[in-house]
């Protein structure tokens, strides 16, 4: 039997080991606890923390930590040049990297320099962020929009969350707590789901060739996975597919600008049991469909889902410069 895939998922600063260690606790679990905690569950992924206090690594094993450190200025933390062995060696049996975090500030610079070290090290990583809020001032969005530049040529991919979509997404009228929590919980559950793609047999498997094909589409701006579940019951099919494609893309926390320009995409369907063929044909058509620029298009099915059907998409080689 060929072996899973390794995929290690690294998380900087308080917001990327908030959602590392949901991962770590939970694996491809949907459900998301409410706290921030190292729950010592074992699991096939492969969870690494960086962060500046030593109090928040001591919840976790020793050797999957890495505290940031001042540098000259004492203002900038970093990643020590005495970790890195340290840090190769944790990753020599990845096959992928998740590099988790936010960015505009500190740690979007260490995100960068991660990225700049695992291209070093010919292991493909993918960057999973979140963009500051326009309030937050025009000097830390122009920081943050030079980091997932960087990012998106020293990556396979860059999936980025801007914060300012929580209210079109969750409503204005969304609790202040549920808003700000909500991109965190978002990201685990789609790294979990990510990771659910690339290593659980489906009736229509996507292996981990599939998924890093498009990754490396060229001329990407952005990598987005949309999600949404749906009754099946439904009178109307090809209104019921539309709404499976529309609307998980409306309501994605991810960027998802310019999304139709994709130049190479994989979806993933999870249905019942008795699904049926037409229907699957029916969805890969309108998925074509939407995506015209798409030359490399590759899907998946798996019939354990009860009652529901989920889309997954992953679409790259986006380009502003393109018209639909």
């Amino acid at each position: 039997m060929e072996s899973l895939p390794v995929v290690a998922v690294i998380g900087v600063g308080s917001l990327g080991c908030y959602i590392t260690s949901e991962i770590a606790s939970h694996g491809v679990s949907e459900e998301i606890v409410e706290e921030f905690s190292f729950d010592p569950v074992r699991t096939d992924i492969h969870c690494i923390y960086l962060h500046k206090s030593e109090k928040i690594l001591q919840q976790a094993e020793p050797e999957l930590c890495f505290q940031l450190k001042p540098d000259s200025t004492d203002e900038n933390y970093q990643l020590q040049s005495s970790d890195l062995d340290r840090l190769k060696q944790q990753l020599q049996q990845a096959d992928m990297v998740f590099l988790v975090g936010a960015l505009g500030g500190n740690n979007g610079e260490t995100i960068v320099q991660l990225a700049a070290l695992c291209s070093e090290w010919k292991i493909p990583a993918v960057g999973f962020v979140v963009l500051p809020f326009q309030f937050e001032g025009k000097p830390k969005l122009h920081q943050a929009t030079i980091d997932l530049s960087r990012l998106e040529q020293l990556c396979k991919g860059a999936l980025s969350f801007p914060n300012d979509k929580l209210k079109l997404v969750l409503g204005a009228q969304a609790p202040l707590e549920q808003s700000l929590d909500a991109s965190n919980k978002f990201l685990a559950k789609l790294l979990a789901k990510l990771h659910q793609i690339l290593t659980t047999p489906g009736y229509i498997n996507l292996d981990f060739n599939d998924v890093l094909t498009v990754l490396l589409a060229q001329g990407k701006a952005v990598v987005s996975i949309t999600e949404l579940a749906v009754s099946e019951d439904s009178q109307n099919v090809d209104k019921t597919m539309e709404q499976l494609i529309n609307e998980g893309i409306q309501c994605s926390l991810a960027d998802v600008q310019h999304i139709n320009t994709a130049t190479a995409l994989v979806w993933y369907l999870e249905a019942p049991a008795n699904f049926p063929l037409q229907h699957y044909v029916l969805l890969g058509n309108l998925v074509a469909q939407r995506f015209p620029y798409a030359t490399t298009i590759i899907s998946g099915l798996d019939t354990s889902s009860a009652g529901w059907l989920k889309l997954t998409l992953i679409a790259t080689g986006m380009s502003k410069s393109k018209t639909v």
